[in-house]
């Protein structure tokens, strides 16, 4: 009999491949949960008179978190395989989560608290960031652009309706509980972990077939640390990979942390204290950019592009980067914010998808969790370098500075793509 469903043609190929609508479910549903804390927090902070500095702490101790979660990541996405390494992120995530909602004043007890949520949800999104993008390579060869082009755009469509969905709720929630301090947010809060706790239970029962010729779960066939971490020297690692993620992670890093610091100058004024003016809208375009972002993707993935694609990738980024640290308005920033995070799907795809596509793939979790934790290794320094050199708690702090620093960085990335060849190949 000829077979034609997809089940039976991603179980014959690849044993233990994903499930896709599954996979894509709980993308969309992780996504929307993520940006929903992105668009809270710069509004949750000041509500909860949490220090100036909150959200720059707040990223600080995430990203230095992601570091540390990525090859614990990659371990454990060839140990015990990508879908519960995801899983046991979004466990991690609801956590931290909870933490949030306590928060308040600016004594000792509050940044502790800051910074051990700060520091959960940072491990927490490298365990469903690899977990995930790692799970999305486990399908047929023929489907892997399909499979990368659903997953990125998935991220933008759930994120998409975040900020909105945020604002209502915040509007709903100041008429249950008060709107001073906490009272609006607890609504918003609570779906969050809700959504988070479903997205876990769909990925645990459901997020992989099972074997063509057994009826139980999927055993992972997991080869030893020591010789999946072999990949980190090897030639394409060291010459491609490495500069590649850890210079374009300034870039993700100075948008993450201060475009909320952008959005509330005066001659901007998307933010105002703890009041919306503008910020959702912003949020919201550069999700629906990063929805056409991830569907683009789908058109590189699994075409073996060359570097210097990935060199000139990389340079737009930077450019839309500039952009934004230069908007002299609120109509310039939301075109360069719209742009930026187009290109932010690309590059994330590079330090990701791209990687899987240069290593053998029974190293694939291993090699994206170091890449990855390259990225945060990047992001770790320009936040440290950025802490060093202002604060936003002064009243001269230089919004636009980030984003230079960012872009320069990103650009020495640019010219070594381009120069560097592939070891073997001509690039």
């Amino acid at each position: 009999m000829h077979e034609t469903s997809i089940e039976q043609y991603a179980v014959r190929d690849v044993p233990g491949a994903a499930r896709l609508p599954v996979v894509v479910i709980a993308s969309l549903i992780g996504f929307f949960t993520q940006s929903l804390m992105g668009y809270l927090g710069p509004l949750y902070f000041p509500a909860q008179a949490l220090p100036k500095d909150a959200w720059e702490t707040w990223g600080f101790y995430s990203i230095l978190a992601w570091v540390i979660g990525s090859p614990l990541a990659g371990a454990l996405g060839n140990h015990l395989g990508e879908r519960i390494t995801w899983a046991l992120g979004l466990a991690a995530y609801i956590v931290g989560t909870g933490i949030v909602l306590f928060l308040h004043g600016q004594g000792l007890p509050s940044l502790i608290g800051l910074s051990l949520a700060a520091a959960l949800i940072g491990i927490a999104g490298a365990l469903i960031w690899i977990g995930s993008i790692s799970m999305t390579q486990a399908v047929p060869p023929k489907r892997r652009g399909l499979a990368n082009g659903l997953m990125m755009a998935s991220m933008g469509f759930g994120a998409t309706f975040a900020p909105f969905a945020g604002r209502a709720l915040i509007h709903v929630g100041g008429h249950l509980r008060g709107t001073a301090g906490a009272g609006p947010f607890y609504l918003p809060f609570l779906l969050l972990i809700g959504l988070t706790a479903v997205s876990a239970v769909l990925l645990w029962g459901w997020g992989q077939y099972p074997r063509a010729e057994k009826t139980g779960p999927v055993e992972h066939q997991a080869l030893s640390w020591t010789e999946a971490l072999k990949v980190a020297r090897t030639p394409i690692f060291l010459w491609i990979i490495l500069p590649l993620s850890l210079l374009s992670s300034t870039l993700f890093q100075a948008t993450n942390i201060y475009l909320p610091y952008r959005a509330g100058e005066s001659h901007i004024g998307l933010i105002q204290g703890a009041t919306d003016h503008g910020w959702s809208a912003l949020i919201t375009l550069g999700f629906i950019m990063q929805l056409v972002g991830g569907l683009l993707v789908g058109l590189l993935a699994g075409k073996r592009m060359s570097i210097r694609i990935a060199a000139l990738l990389l340079a737009a980024f930077a450019a839309f980067g500039l952009g934004i640290g230069f908007a002299p308005s609120a109509l310039w920033l939301f075109a360069a914010c719209a742009l930026f995070e187009m290109t932010r799907q690309f590059v994330r795809w590079l330090q990701t998808g791209y990687v899987s596509e240069l290593v053998p793939a029974g190293v694939r979790p291993t090699a994206i969790g170091l890449s990855v934790m390259l990225s945060g290794v990047g992001g770790v320094g320009f936040t440290f370098l950025m802490r060093r050199l202002q604060t936003p708690n002064s009243p001269a702090f230089l919004t636009w500075l980030p984003f230079v620093v960012a872009a320069a960085i990103g650009g020495v990335g640019v010219l070594w793509l381009l120069v560097v060849k592939k070891p073997g190949k001509e690039g």
